[in-house]
Parts: structure tokens; C-alpha cells; sequence
């Protein structure tokens, strides 16, 4: 709900930055005029996320409406510089208490910085959010994993779900919208039903899953060995894929 409120915002910023730009007197520049031409799809785009739309079978929602704020973060900081005027405007002020717009300059400032781990890892508290290579419950995929997830991806358009564990899950959802995690908290659990994949990668092959507690979906993870009986019903599955770094089953009945 709140990434929904961020992104309503967002649209809202970007819409009137464009509007002032367009109806400013100023006489646009080249460099102006060539950012418009690149960033014009993008502003379309931005507003495409909120639609009930087919595009995003290739790409997740959140991933595809980064990409566009990349492209039209200037304009959205315009709108947020003219709003502030427009709102400035109409309360007209006696004078601006600069000592004010510092003390909440410096909070945001604080608040974004906290917000990118630098506090975390100057205290040395790191968390999941830190790019810390010795951490071992983060996600790291392969350029091999990378490939099968993309040929899984395509190979399973059509099918009713595409499972894999709650790290290769992450990355199905970031190349196409699919996120099937496993759910357990011991043992992982056995899905039934027909048309439908499970995808393996890295340490899936060395026979350990992490499985996502389903009472704190992405947020508490469990590193768990596959069970007999969990290895037992890959048996009744075809595999389509394999390779050194992935794997990917299919049941079709």
C-alpha cells in the first residue's frame, strides 16, 4: 500500500514538473529538448504501472517503474521545487526562517543516509541491505543462473506457476514478474497440480533450500536440506534444463 502511495506521488511530481517546463516562457535549450525526446516514452510509461496491462509479462511492475523514475527523476524534482514555491506563494510568508529549513534539510538528509546503510556500516551493525559479501542469507545469482532464469522465464509463459526457493524466487520476479516462493519452516513443502515449473540454481544443486516463512513473507528466510520425500517427487517431474549452475522441472499432469 505504501509503495503504491510513493508511486501516486511520484506521478503527481512528475506531472506538473512537466507541465511547468512546458508552459515555461523560457526558451527551451538543445540540451533541454534532447532530454524531453529521451525522457517522453518514459513519462508514458511511468503512468502504464498502475494500468492492468500485459507489458509486464517480461518484467516485474516495481523493477520497470525504476527504470522510468531514472529516466524522469529531473522533472520530478521540478515539480516537487515549483509545488513548493506555488505552496510558499500562497501562505506569503514575512520572512523564510532559514534556521527551520535547515534543521529539516538535515533530518531528510539523516534519514536518507540511513535509509542507504552508511550508519549501519559506520557503527559496524551490518544488515541485509549492505553490499557485504561474507553475509550468507542475501541472494547472489550467477551469470549462468541469470541464463536459465531468463530461459525459464520463456519457457514457462504459459504455465500456472513457477516455483523456486525464496533467493531464486527474487530473481524470477525481477526478469519476469513470476514469484512462487518455497513456503516452509523446516522441511520444504510439496505443491501439487499440473503446468507448473520449479526452478533450481547454486546451492538448490547441493541439495539446501531457503524457504520463506510464510508469516513474514520476505522478510525471515529459512536455510533448510531437501528431504527424501521432497527429492522423491522431482521424480515424477520432467526436467527441461540443466546445466552445472541450474535446473528447471516441469509437470505437466
Amino acid at each position: 500500500m505504501a509503495r503504491n502511495h510513493f508511486g501516486t506521488c511520484f506521478c503527481v511530481l512528475l506531472s506538473y514538473g512537466f507541465f511547468c517546463l512546458i508552459a515555461s516562457r523560457r526558451t527551451l535549450s538543445f540540451n533541454d529538448r534532447a532530454y524531453m525526446a529521451v525522457a517522453a516514452p518514459f513519462i508514458a510509461y511511468s503512468f502504464l504501472v498502475f494500468a492492468d496491462t500485459d507489458l509486464f509479462g517480461f518484467i516485474s511492475r516495481a523493477r520497470f517503474f525504476h527504470i522510468c523514475l531514472l529516466f524522469t527523476a529531473p522533472l520530478i524534482v521540478n515539480g516537487g521545487v515549483r509545488m513548493l514555491h506555488v505552496l510558499n506563494n500562497v501562505r506569503r510568508p514575512a520572512r523564510k526562517n532559514w534556521r527551520s529549513l535547515m534543521v529539516i534539510g538535515s533530518v531528510l538528509i539523516a534519514l536518507f543516509i540511513g535509509n542507504t546503510g552508511v550508519l549501519c556500516y559506520s557503527s559496524g551493525d551490518l544488515h541485509h541491505v549492505e553490499v557485504d559479501m561474507n553475509i550468507q542469507n542475501v541472494p547472489r545469482h550467477s551469470d549462468g543462473a541469470f541464463l536459465a532464469a531468463n530461459f525459464t522465464v520463456e519457457k514457462g509463459e504459459d504455465a500456472k506457476k513457477i516455483y523456486a526457493d525464496a533467493h531464486r524466487a527474487y530473481l524470477l520476479d525481477m526478469l519476469g514478474g513470476w514469484y512462487d516462493p518455497l513456503y516452509g519452516r523446516e522441511t520444504p513443502p510439496i505443491y501439487g497440480g499440473i503446468n507448473t515449473h520449479l526452478f533450481f540454481s547454486s546451492e538448490n544443486l547441493d541439495g539446501m533450500l531457503w524457504l520463506e516463512n510464510p508469516d513474514r513473507s520476505r522478510l525471515n528466510k529459512t536455510y533448510v536440506p531437501m528431504t527424501e520425500t521432497f527429492s522423491s517427487s522431482l521424480l515424477t517431474m520432467d526436467k527441461v534444463y540443466s546445466s552445472q549452475e541450474s535446473e528447471l522441472y516441469y509437470k505437466k499432469y
